[in-house]
């Protein structure tokens, strides 16, 4: 990734952060808060998917095994996204807080899709003094 795109992806993540900490501590509680604070957190996670997604494909360019762990994590991550967003769309649009909800499975999914990345990445062999 080159470093334009770096730094921008940096500056992106502060500035939403910044956002939505603004949110939490100077809004009142009301719709408003609530939305900015759902579209913060989502448009974070959509960042981290992403991120996630290049990692796995830089990964695979390297034909390197691990590229499976990166993609069950961005897996995990777009599954617990895709759970915020139906989540924004019951509170902020249809003003419900249903339970069990559709949100709640994307929610689930994202253990398995999380173990199985973390399962997929290879212990480097270490020596056995390293080991102890």
């Amino acid at each position: 990734m080159k470093q334009q795109t770096r730094n921008w992806l940096l500056a992106a993540l502060i500035l939403i952060t910044l956002i939505n900490l603004g949110a939490i501590f100077l809004i009142p509680e009301h719709n408003l808060h609530v939305i900015l604070t759902s579209l913060a957190i989502i448009i974070l996670n959509s960042l981290t998917t992403y991120l996630l997604g290049l990692a796995a494909i830089q990964e695979k360019k390297r034909s390197n095994e691990q590229w499976r762990g990166w993609f069950f994590l961005c897996l995990a991550q777009l599954a617990f996204t895709l759970g915020d967003v139906i989540w924004m769309v019951y509170e902020s649009i249809l003003q419900l807080e249903p339970f069990p909800s559709a949100a709640d499975i994307f929610y689930l999914l994202y253990y398995p899709f999380f173990l199985g990345g973390i399962f997929h990445f290879r212990r480097q062999k270490q020596s056995k003094f390293k080991q102890v």
